[in-house]
Formats: structure tokens, C-alpha cells, sequence
């Protein structure tokens, strides 16, 4: 039964050659033909995740069906282009070649040679390079103010969620609830978090660091330790600033900064890698997260991959994974392009006042403050979607609404690197705070679907 259902997802581009981004198309004209471009090649055949959403509704065997089909589909479609690139490799044409599942591309640097044949194969869809000056792809509204004093506990934020009194009245605290989070790693030698990472033989220290390809994703930036807190503090610090404060943390480190003159796509690579890791880690692909919290997105100016951003997020949903995702902090942008991306793809869920569309499987999170206004930096969209191929969808006005919920996100508590607490602010704060509500509801039923 389930070959069928693999047979009825995947969905095929026209064969015909594949198509190069114009931007990139520039780009090569400035290369002296021996300097290697970073691209992200995209093959025709994609997974059709939005099917398997609409028709399997068992939690395990939509993962399974999900991650057997999204890895088979890579490993079949993708070997013909990995041989033709290992051979270019060997002369000295490609190098750091990254195949990739949770949406059906290979990321490599090559010559602008190599890149123009690479496009002339049947089954590439499109082959894509994007200048993406990603120096502040943290949803961050505030710097770190100084350590806050750990006498009040809970934080104000768990109370204005009620996050408080389902420990106390049901007895739900996240336990057994693995929640995977991709940031700026994390510090896992806190107090409040040591007790509470990720525990699997295979990573020793709780995940793995994508900006540095090793199995240590110890925080050296800040950020990630103070969202991990917001998700799992337990107050053992002295102050209680999680929602959950029995889950478990999987530590994802990303890249989220760029100083080079023209970057090219890898902190992309690594937060697509530290969702296939999510979904399924390599060593112990059962030893999967429930669900993911992400505090950081792409400006549209930025011009982020967002067909293939909306392929991967939709997958991970396809896989049964609820995936929080910060809707940003550019309150004074306009529509529609002041949701960043991945956060502007659509949810598992559609607004019946919105135009039609697809869906796909982005909780965006809002900042509120702690009267439960609007904060004045939490971006308000709508997105729109009716240029980004393959979708065309939610042209605007109406556009798509965004963000899907709101959670506190303003003079934040939570861990500080090293020990002791900071507060900050943001929709960065926000996120980690929904997701946290979200690992005490998968406690009380572990079968719940994002939608």
C-alpha cells in the first residue's frame, strides 16, 4: 500500500532544460570562468508533501511515509547529477558538494562552465544564486540587557500564557517531548537546560553544528541559549523562564552571519540541513523531534530561495512536525514583503477570508508585550505568493495572513551563555514561547498533527 501512496506523490516538472536564476546569470558574467559560483541546483522532480498532508492522517505513518519518500526520491533522482558533479569535482571545477532531502536539491560551488552545462540536464528544474547579505537573520528587536536577578519565578511570560497552571492542574510539562532547535546552537552546560538535552548516543552533545560540521553545537553567539530557555528553562538557575520545562532540547547550530563580500547561500544550507537533522538525525533517524522553533528568517530584499523554502517547510508538515517560525521584527515595512521567509509560507492551517491557495506548514509567531499588545517591531504582513513559482498563489491585497498566532516577546527572561539569565526582545522571543505551549499540548496527545 504504501508504494502506491510514494507513486502518487511525486510530482514532476515538465522535462525540459533546467532554467538559470537571472541574478546568477550575472553573476557568472563577472567570474573569470575559474572562480567557482555557490548554487543551489534544483532537480525537476519534487516530493508532493502537501498530497501526503491532505491523506495520511496517522502520525507515524505519515513520518514514515514522508521521510522514506522524500530520501528514496533524492537518492534516485539525484545520483545521475552527484556523478556528473563528482566528475568536475576530480578536475578541479566543483567542490563542497551537499545532496540534499528535505527538498529535492543539490548545493554546490562551481564554474560558471559547469554551471551552465549542469542546466542543460532533462531532470534540473532550476539552478539558482542569491546575494544574501544575511548579517542579521535573527529575529531580534533588542540587544541583551544585563542579567536579570533570578527571584522572579516563574517569569512573567509563562504566567500570561497560563503555561504555569497546566504543570500545576494537569501535570503536563513536556516530558518525553523532543523539540528541535535551530538557532545559534546552545548553551548546554546552563543549569536550567543540562538536565533536559537531547539524550542519544550517537550526539553526544545534544544535536550538531551546522556551521562548523562537527557534533558540538555549544552557543558562541547568545541567542539560541536564550530561546532553548524561553522553550525548557526548569528555574534550576534560580529562575523558572520556559514553557515546558521538562522538554528536551535538540541543539541545531546555524550560520546566521556573512562578512564576505558577495556570500553566497550556505547559512541557507545550514538551516535546510538542520531541518532534515530535525526530522530525522542520520544516526538514530527515529530519535526524531516532535516538533521544531526557529527564530530567524530571510528578508525578501534578501531574495531568499522561497520556492524551495515553501517545498521544504511544506515536508516537514508532510512529516508531522508542528514548525514555529518567527514572523520578524519589520513592523514599518511594507506589504508584502515585511514577513521574512521561511516564516511567510503558509500554515497548516487557511483563513477562510484568504484568497485560495495551498498550504503548507509555517506556524508564524507575532510579538506581543506583556499586556498583551501588539509589540511595535512584530511585522504584520500579509505575504503574498502570486510571482513565486511553482505556487502562484495569495496574490495581494488580500495576500496571505501572516503571523498565525502572537505569544510574549518583549523584555524577555530567559538563559543567558554561561549561566544567569538576560532579557531581550523580539519575535525571536516570541517563537520559542509558542513552541513551548505547543510541546505541553503534544505531551497530553502525542498523535496531534500540525494542522
Amino acid at each position: 500500500m504504501r508504494t502506491l501512496v510514494l507513486s502518487l506523490m511525486l510530482a514532476a516538472a515538465a522535462a525540459s532544460a533546467g532554467l538559470l536564476e537571472p541574478a546568477l546569470q550575472e553573476r557568472m558574467t563577472q567570474k573569470d570562468g575559474r572562480e567557482q559560483i555557490g548554487v543551489m541546483i534544483a532537480l525537476a522532480e519534487q516530493f508532493d508533501g502537501a498530497q501526503v498532508i491532505r491523506t495520511v492522517k496517522n502520525k507515524q505513518e505519515r513520518w514514515e511515509t514522508t521521510v522514506n519518500g522524500l530520501q528514496t526520491l533524492a537518492t534516485s533522482t539525484q545520483a545521475g547529477l552527484l556523478s556528473e558533479l563528482a566528475a568536475y569535482e576530480a578536475d578541479g571545477k566543483v567542490s563542497d558538494i551537499q545532496s540534499f532531502w528535505i527538498v529535492n536539491a543539490v548545493y554546490c560551488k562551481a564554474t560558471p562552465a559547469v554551471i551552465q552545462a549542469v542546466s542543460g540536464r532533462t531532470d534540473v528544474w532550476f539552478v539558482e544564486w542569491n546575494l544574501i547579505p544575511t548579517e542579521n537573520a535573527l529575529a531580534l528587536a533588542g540587544a541583551a540587557t544585563a542579567p536579570a536577578d533570578g527571584t522572579d519565578n516563574p517569569e512573567w511570560n509563562v504566567h500570561n500564557v497560563k503555561a504555569d497552571s497546566v504543570w500545576y492542574v494537569y501535570g503536563y510539562m513536556g516530558e518525553n517531548v523532543i523539540v528541535g532547535h535551530i538557532d545559534t546552537g546552545c548553551d548546554y552546560t546552563h543549569p536550567d537546560l543540562s538536565g533536559h538535552m537531547l539524550t542519544d548516543a550517537n550526539y553526544p552533545y545534544h544535536g550538531w553544528d551546522f556551521e562548523n560540521n562537527d557534533n558540538d553545537p555549544m552557543d558562541a553567539q547568545g541567542h539560541g541559549t536564550h530561546t532553548a530557555g524561553t522553550v525548557a528553562s526548569n528555574g534550576a538557575a534560580g529562575d523558572t523562564c520556559g514553557m515546558a520545562p521538562m522538554a528536551q532540547i535538540m541543539s541545531c547550530r546555524t550560520k546566521t552571519s556573512i562578512s564576505t563580500p558577495y556570500p553566497d547561500t550556505v547559512a541557507e544550507n545550514t538551516v535546510m540541513n538542520s531541518m532534515q537533522f530535525c526530522v530525522a538525525p542520520p544516526l538514530s533517524p527515529t530519535n526524531h523531534a516532535q516538533l521544531l522553533t526557529m527564530s530567524l528568517g530571510w528578508y525578501h530584499s534578501w531574495n531568499p530561495r522561497r520556492g524551495l523554502w515553501r517545498a521544504s517547510v511544506t515536508n516537514v508538515a508532510a512529516a508531522g512536525l508542528p514548525f514555529f517560525i518567527a514572523n520578524g521584527n519589520e513592523a514599518g515595512g511594507s506589504p508584502p514583503d515585511n514577513v521574512r521567509t521561511p516564516g511567510d509560507c503558509p500554515g497548516p492551517w487557511k483563513h477562510p477570508a484568504e484568497p485560495a491557495g495551498g498550504q503548507s506548514g509555517a506556524i508564524s509567531i507575532g510579538a506581543t508585550d506583556n499586556a498583551d499588545n501588539l509589540a511595535n517591531f512584530s511585522s504584520i504582513g500579509p505575504a503574498a505568493w502570486d510571482t513565486v513559482s511553482p505556487y502562484f498563489d495569495y496574490p495581494y491585497p488580500p495576500g496571505l495572513y501572516k503571523p498565525d498566532f502572537s505569544a510574549p516577546g518583549v523584555d524577555v527572561t530567559s538563559c543567558l551563555v554561561g549561566g544567569g539569565y538576560t532579557q531581550m526582545s523580539g519575535t525571536s522571543m516570541a517563537t520559542p514561547c509558542a513552541a513551548g505551549v505547543g510541546a505541553l499540548m503534544l505531551e497530553k496527545n502525542p498523535n496531534l498533527l500540525p494542522e
